[in-house]
């Protein structure tokens, strides 16, 4: 018995308000997709940049936290509380509060980032402010106490130095910059700057560009060659003013 017409209506607007409420739903689902992947690389870095952060504070190493991660965090707050009440796509696409979030998100990343080379320039400073080898080796005599010790000074620079191109991410690394810059203190203490006042003079005059050959007294040369140093100088003609 085939059914009545209005029967059959019927059915039809069941199945109609069906299929209107599934594509309701994957429009919704839609929306909320597009909304997380607009939010899925910021955040991630944000992320990454905020742990490396909370790793330099607990681990001694002060950096400063931008005002702008603070703004992010009252934002996000207020986006993740009007979500609570509607859970749809709805009231994060009203108005410009979600496009404002994404920007403040990518502005607290670079300030982050910046925060933290900061620290980590300034660190360097506190633990270890020596001179570079090359400008100790232009002061010292050519002992081979000093010869070792300076050796041993540029291995252990080189390496302190490199770990500070790039930021930590393992507390491996801070320990690691801490003793190199014990170690470093320590071999410094070993180098001998008792010469003549001469040399010194000579030595100094080296050290800002260059030293007229009346500082090369016979005292200063036989300090050179004492100190089998003879390879470590150059005569070259002064330029014409």
């Amino acid at each position: 018995m085939t059914a009545s017409l209005p029967t059959r209506v019927a059915a039809l607007r069941e199945k109609l308000s069906r299929l209107e409420n599934l594509s309701s739903k994957a429009a919704e689902a839609s929306d909320l997709s597009s909304l997380r992947g607009d939010l899925t690389q910021p955040v991630q870095a944000l992320t990454a940049l905020v742990e490396r952060h909370a790793l330099f504070q607990s681990l001694g190493v002060p950096a400063n936290t931008p005002d702008s991660l603070v703004s992010l965090r009252r934002r996000a707050e207020s986006v993740r509380d009007k979500f609570r009440v509607d859970r749809t796509s709805a009231p994060l696409k009203k108005g410009t509060a979600w496009k404002v979030m994404l920007d403040e998100t990518t502005t607290a990343a670079a300030d982050v980032d910046k925060a933290l080379n900061a620290a980590w320039r300034d660190y360097r400073s506190r633990l270890f402010s020596g001179e570079t080898p090359s400008k100790i080796a232009g002061s010292l005599a050519r002992t081979q106490g000093n010869i070792e010790a300076l050796d041993a000074y540029r291995l252990t620079h080189e390496a302190f130095t490199r770990l500070f191109q790039t930021l930590p991410s393992d507390p491996s690394v801070i320990e690691r910059v801490q003793g190199l810059a014990l170690e470093l203190s320590r071999i410094a203490e070993r180098f001998d700057y008792d010469v003549d006042p001469e040399v010194k003079a000579f030595l100094e005059a080296v050290q800002a560009g260059g030293a007229p050959l009346s500082l090369l007294t016979p005292d200063v040369l036989a300090w050179i060659k004492a100190g089998d140093g003879m390879d470590s100088y150059r005569i070259r003609a002064a330029e014409a003013r």
